[in-house]
């Protein structure tokens, strides 16, 4: 860990943090490029920068950092995608990797031991769960039938490292071992990467609730077509704590970024890539920044929607509700850590069951009929917010949203898509936020910015309105919150680096 004080972020910096693209910006002699500066492409230039690379990231949007940066409206903070982070305890592996690639300068605070909350049943008769509490066992006294099963199945969750083997090896040994049989021999964890989470669950038992409960880590694949190692991969994550990065999860960027421009790379925004370049030899050599304007490298990195549309699959919608919440520190120490505790109310007792009722539904019949939400308020969670906004604390909504349901304004303008669209938007998000009323009853005369965000809108900038409306990836083949962990994608023949192209990866 580096001993250099401890910095962080400040709202002057965001105006000139990183730079914005411009040719006299891009360093010469690049031995990578990134596209896209979410989490996973900033760790891979960072890890490249330490092994001495100098590695250019490119950000369509103008801020960097994808899913962990922040945005600030009428003095409220939001945070569009870090709720929570686990197996950062010390000396654990993925807190030495961020100690690595941010010099030891992001810090991390443990939130309680009672961090999440699960509610079943129909807003106002919910019964509750709280998976992690106490010593962050699972807490499930009152279903235990066929428990010691599960907790056999998710304990084998430890052999997943033997997955990311797989991207270590030369592929023609990969199938090799794939062809013979002998994967499946090595371990059965190939065989649970596969395995439908709920196929797996009505083996173990016939609880609705449970079943439910196991597959409450929600990330935008439905357990029928969700992997069951990848439930029990994320209940493993959190066993020891959930952590939330102190200042906010706009210092992830903010610290990583440095690592890279110290090696002689650059992060720049406002630099959307229009295509990679092949040469006659059928490998990447360069990528379109403009019509105007060709970058050359040696190896590109993490790229998305740049090559032909028949490699491309469909995604998923989401709505957001971002609520700025006015509240003073005498509203209570008790509502403070009550509000530290993330939410997950289910409509029906069946989780999966509801979700696919719910998808099979028409436009006009969706109000009334959402299922499920997730409730956090990042505020709570960051001892620092009540510091740099005094009074003042935010409450996201998030739920699931058919990309049927808004196809028909998907190439239309930011600001100019008609009253239906914006009615629709807020209609759902005033049923969730009445929803989550019914459950902070305390919160309803503290609601003041009230934002919207239906996020397959992947083409402008923020706009700032009562409806806001942005989105700040550029995710064809993977929806935001949605990196597509269904059981066929984690099959071992896909478990590779390497890709048909020569260069990506």
């Amino acid at each position: 860990m580096c001993s250099t004080p401890q910095q962080f972020l400040r709202l002057e910096d965001e105006n000139v943090f990183p730079l914005g693209f411009r040719v006299d910006r891009v360093p010469p002699n690049l031995d990578a490029v990134v596209i896209g500066s979410g989490i996973g492409g900033l760790t891979a230039a960072a890890l490249l920068a330490k092994a001495g690379k100098r590695v250019l990231v490119l950000e369509q949007h103008d801020h960097a950092g994808g899913c962990t940066h922040t945005f600030q409206k009428e003095g409220f903070e939001f945070d569009v995608g870090i709720h929570y982070l686990g197996q950062l305890h010390e000396n654990s592996l993925l807190k030495v990797a961020v100690d690595q690639i941010t010099e030891g300068q992001l810090q991390f605070v443990k939130l309680e031991q009672h961090y999440d909350t699960v509610l079943f049943g129909e807003p106002g008769q919910c019964r509750c769960a709280a998976p992690f509490k106490g010593k962050v066992r699972l807490n499930l006294k009152h279903i235990l039938e066929n428990l010691q099963n599960l907790k056999a199945v998710v304990h084998a969750s430890r052999r997943a490292p033997l997955l990311a083997i797989l991207k270590m090896l030369p592929y023609p040994l990969v199938n090799f071992l794939i062809w013979t049989g002998l994967l499946d021999k090595i371990s059965s964890i190939f065989q649970l990467a596969t395995t439908r989470h709920s196929e797996m669950m009505s083996r173990l038992t016939q609880n609705k609730d449970l079943q439910a409960l196991s597959a409450y880590l929600f990330y935008g694949v439905p357990p029928k077509e969700s992997s069951f190692l990848i439930n029990a991969l994320l209940l493993h994550h959190y066993k020891r704590g959930a952590y939330y990065p102190y200042g906010g999860s706009s210092e992830i960027a903010f610290h990583i970024v440095p690592v890279i421009q110290q090696a002689g790379g650059e992060v720049l925004v406002r630099s959307p890539v229009q295509r990679i370049l092949i040469n006659s030899e059928g490998k990447a050599c360069g990528k379109q920044e403009r019509e105007d304007l060709c970058l050359s490298f040696r190896k590109p990195l993490c790229f998305l929607k740049l090559l032909p549309a028949d490699v491309q699959t469909a995604f998923t919608s989401f709505l957001f509700g971002f609520f700025g919440l006015n509240l003073k520190i005498q509203f209570g120490i008790h509502l403070q850590e009550e509000l530290s505790v993330v939410y997950f109310p289910v409509g029906g007792r069946h989780h999966g069951g509801s979700m696919e009722e719910y998808c099979s539904l028409k436009r006009e019949q969706v109000l009334g009929n959402i299922p499920m939400m997730f409730i956090t308020f990042p505020s709570a969670k960051d001892p620092s917010s009540t510091i740099r906004q005094p009074g003042k604390s935010c409450m996201t909504l998030l739920t699931m949203a058919r990309y049927e349901w808004f196809e028909d304004w998907e190439k239309t303008k930011v600001g100019k898509r008609g009253q239906e669209y914006q009615d629709m938007k807020e209609s759902m998000a005033k049923e969730l936020l009445e929803w989550a009323l019914t459950i902070f009853p305390q919160l309803r005369d503290k609601v003041g910015q009230y934002l919207v965000l239906h996020f397959w809108s992947i083409l402008s900038r923020i706009n700032c309105c009562n409806l806001l409306t942005f989105c700040y990836s550029c995710l064809l083949s993977f929806a935001l919150h949605r990196c597509d962990c269904s059981s066929t994608t984690l099959r071992c023949c896909f478990t590779t680096r390497h890709c048909k192209t020569v260069g990506l990866y």
